[in-house]
């Protein structure tokens, strides 16, 4: 309160001093955004002064106004207020900035007076942390010359509030002028761990935010404990302080990951001497943060101990694991539903003995053994017990739920904790005159996120948040070439290419370790990281401590070779290059798919050959070449050229006969390579209007003299390929039958695609994402000329969606960085009626399917 009372800013937060009633120790509750904010010198007329004005305007009556701004609270001492006002005017530098200015107004022949609040420090952060008046503020008349971003111009009277950056010298300080009495500097950017010549400033030998805040929230002998002992107090402070940490890594990513992209190895190398930006735009997610946390036991009680011979835990059983009272004896518990029921079923029924019920979930042991707990005036049973580890319960004396994990599907639920993210609170917003009985369907939801100050001191430590043993590693790999290279916007593909670490990566280092170590060549790809750790410097060493487990990423059918790669991965022990992977004996295999059948993994595919056989005697040539596309684009076929090399005599059917026609030669005879090269063609064409190819298809070979880039970018040709006057004709007659749109009509045009199938939208779609385009592929080019975009019933559609085309599109409509307009700049019409269902949220409440849709999107 007389922290607050002094402030020179605002916090930003409404704080909640409604304790009255509840249990518990008394914690500090904040509502809003920590943003600290100042505002002009002087109050607009007829407002009372607030913050650094009671420093300026009417001091005469200081103390009256320094307690009329805390409401007036009979709890205040004038007389301390008074010698806390002469402390900080006689010690605090940040106070003398202000009384300046008062000073200089007062003397009335001065206008357009401002006063700058500045950022810069001169000297060392690690030894002079306490500046001077001019260090701190800078009186101006006038226009405002130029100086650092980061400092504060402060009007003499306006009606603004300018917000302070985390990242000043004095931001804590103006907020805490009873934790920081002299004024100090609080976080400093830019200071180093050790002075050292000539060396830049990097993340690593800087200090950060989150090592000047760990070093600040210590206790130490033979220094004052003020921050420490402020109680409330303190827990604004570590709750502002995390604001401050996560502000610093936001910025980062901010600042650095815009101009972010990668590329496959090989395709940045055909790309070479080339100007032009290549590769896709990508937004990495931020790091996890946390550290190893180990737990000593895995052995659950669900009842109360021996009064007499457990005497310790009988207590901290009593204490943090009874659940309630609730129910009938108590109908205002948090746990109470609207029905006067309990939402955690509890009281549970007895039990002989721990069972696991039908849908696998356990049912703990609660025997009816007379042990009985006495709380709130009521008698509980081992029915009210919340299940606990005796070992963890004695250790840290606190209530730690415990659940038994005995199945795969409980993973979910154990690591649904560790993946939500952060805490939020969702608030409905509803009129205050609003009957209760009222029901609206649509409601306005507010996201918030919930930081209470001992997540943020627990965040600050840099204590871990989760633990998992053993250690699993996730081992990536990549066919030859096809590694991802990350690379900026303003760089060279000549020079991102001659950087050593381009050519290596996890995988192939992998390989260089086979041919250096003997043991390497007696393990798979998996059980590689059980014996050898991979460092930084791109390379595998022998462990020498520690066991973890490898798990290679998982990749669908529908990658082709790269399926079949991670398949031979499994078996395959100490390769040293690419084709060690496809040789299985003495037989050396052209794929990996060959390798696979060759080593049992694939069935016959016997079956695709029979059905093209069978339908030969009834079908014409041009349906068997449909059959044929219609397996390939299944990925359902083994062995696709075997297919091709079965079949291709009955393929081909019909084949010379329109060569004849086309050639009006009645005699006219065909070699068999040129007829099977005719058919390739139209198993090409027929490919590419499913917007694939054959090359997605390998071994099967690609038509000879069928080049596709000569004929230019077909997805430009297939969009235009219409007739103008006809579709007009067509447009008359539907229009005046129009009564309602549907996105499954859309798909029955000719040409339709979805969303997600034209702007090759990931499925599912997370906050992030980025569209599978590259910056100079076929689909590129057909954005590019784009000029109107259609997309009906877009509320059905989650709001990643359009985010992830919105940093698409404005990578792809820039030449060098990205575009600062919505969507790259292009015209997109969105159609949909909110009226109607809204997208699914899997398990999601009203408010998640509200915050999804595209109305609380960013754009």
């Amino acid at each position: 309160m007389y922290n607050s009372m002094f402030a020179f800013t605002s916090p930003g937060m409404k704080f909640d001093k409604n304790f009255k009633g509840n249990r518990g120790p008394p914690v500090l509750r904040l509502q809003g955004q920590p943003c600290h904010r100042i505002g002009s010198m002087l109050p607009k007329p007829g407002e009372p002064p607030k913050f650094a004005q009671l420093y300026i305007y009417d001091t005469d009556n200081e103390i009256h106004n320094r307690i009329e701004s805390c409401g007036n609270n009979k709890e205040i001492d004038a007389h301390v207020v008074a010698q806390l006002g002469a402390m900080l005017d006689e010690h605090n530098v940040l106070a003398k900035g202000f009384r300046m200015a008062r000073d200089r107004l007062r003397e009335g022949n001065v206008k357009d007076l401002k006063l700058r609040l500045i950022n810069d420090r001169k000297t060392d952060g690690r030894i002079y942390n306490l500046p001077t008046v001019s260090e701190v503020a800078a009186l101006i008349v006038g226009d405002v010359d130029e100086g650092e971003t980061r400092d504060i111009i402060v009007q003499e009277q306006s009606g603004k509030l300018e917000r302070i950056s985390e990242f000043h010298p004095s931001y804590l300080g103006y907020q805490y002028p009873l934790i920081f009495p002299y004024g100090e500097d609080g976080f400093r950017r830019g200071t180093l761990h050790k002075e050292l010549p000539n060396v830049p400033i990097t993340k690593r030998n800087r200090l950060t935010i989150m090592d000047w805040l760990a070093f600040r929230i210590q206790t130490r002998k033979h220094e004052g404990q003020t921050l420490i002992n402020s109680r409330r107090l303190f827990q604004q402070f570590l709750v502002d302080g995390f604001t401050m940490m996560e502000a610093e890594r936001l910025s980062w990513v901010r600042n650095n990951q815009s101009t972010l992209r990668v590329g496959k190895y090989q395709k940045l190398h055909n790309k070479q001497g080339s100007e032009q930006k290549t590769g896709k735009r990508v937004v990495l997610p931020s790091s996890f943060v946390g550290s190893k946390r180990y737990m000593d036991q895995l052995y659950f009680d669900a009842e109360i101990p021996n009064p007499e011979t457990q005497r310790d835990l009988y207590h901290l059983v009593k204490k943090h694991m009874i659940h309630g009272p609730c129910g009938i004896t108590n109908k205002s518990s948090p746990c109470m539903t609207d029905k006067n029921c309990c939402s955690k079923f509890f009281p549970k029924k007895n039990q002989p003995k721990t069972i696991v019920d039908k849908d696998g979930y356990p049912v703990y042991r609660r025997r009816s053994n007379g042990y009985t707990i006495e709380k709130s005036g009521q008698t509980m049973d081992n029915r009210h017990v919340v299940p606990y580890n005796p070992f963890l319960l004695l250790k840290y004396q606190a209530h730690i739920n415990m659940e038994w994990c005995n199945q795969c599907t409980s993973i979910k639920y154990l690591f649904k904790y560790i993946n939500k993210g952060f805490d939020r609170i969702t608030a409905s917003i509803s009129r205050s005159n609003a009957k209760t009985d009222d029901i609206d369907e649509v409601k306005e939801y507010i996201d918030c996120r919930y930081v209470s100050p001992s997540e943020a001191c627990w965040r600050i430590f840099g204590f871990s948040i989760h633990g998992r043993k053993p250690a699993v590693e996730r081992l990536y790999y990549h066919l030859e070439g096809e590694h991802s290279v990350y690379f900026q916007d303003y760089e060279n593909i000549d020079d991102v290419l001659l950087k050593p670490s381009v050519t290596e990566s996890m995988f192939t280092s992998w390989m260089l370790a086979n041919q250096k170590y003997r043991e390497a060549r007696t393990l798979t790809y998996g059980q590689f990281v059980s014996k050898f750790v991979y460092h930084k410097k791109k390379e595998w060493r022998p462990r020498k401590r520690g066991y973890t487990i490898g798990r290679l990423i998982w990749v669908p059918p529908s990658t082709g070779e790269l399926y079949y790669f991670r398949m031979m991965l499994t078996v395959v022990k100490g390769p040293t290059c690419y084709n060690d992977i496809m040789k299985v004996g003495d037989e050396q295999y052209v794929s990996y798919r060959d390798a696979c059948f060759a080593m049992g993994f694939l069935e016959d595919d016997r079956v695709y050959i029979n059905a093209i056989k069978e339908a030969k005697d009834w079908g014409s040539g041009h349906f068997l070449r449909k059959l044929f596309v219609i397996m390939l684009l299944s990925n359902s076929m083994n062995r696709p050229k075997h297919v091709w090399d079965e079949t291709k005599c009955w393929l081909s059917d019909g084949i010379l006969y329109n060569q004849r026609l086309i050639a009006n030669n009645r005699e006219l005879e065909l070699t068999e390579e040129e007829i099977d090269n005719l058919t390739l063609i139209e198993i090409q064409k027929c490919l590419e209007a499913n917007r694939k190819s054959l090359t997605d298809f390998k071994p099967i070979p690609f038509p000879k003299e069928y080049v596709t880039a000569q004929l230019g970018n077909r997805m430009i040709y297939d969009e235009k390929n219409y007739d103008v006057h006809q579709q007009r004709i067509e447009f008359q007659t539907l229009f005046q039958k129009l009564t309602a749109s549907s996105g499954i009509a859309s798909l029955l045009l000719p040409g339709g695609r979805t969303a997600h199938s034209k702007f090759k939208i990931p499925v599912p779609t997370l906050e992030k994402a980025t569209c599978d385009i590259h910056y100079n592929d076929d689909r590129a080019g057909l954005l590019r000329e784009t000029k109107l975009i259609i997309w009906d019933e877009a509320p059905m559609a989650h709001r990643f969606c359009f985010e992830a085309l919105d940093t698409t599109l404005k990578d792809v409509m820039s030449e060098y960085n990205n575009s600062d307009k919505p969507f790259g700049g292009k015209v997109i019409v969105f159609g949909g009626d909110f009226r109607q269902i809204l997208l699914v949220v899997p398990r999601g409440s009203r408010s998640d399917i509200v915050h999804a849709s595209i109305n609380s999107s960013k754009i």
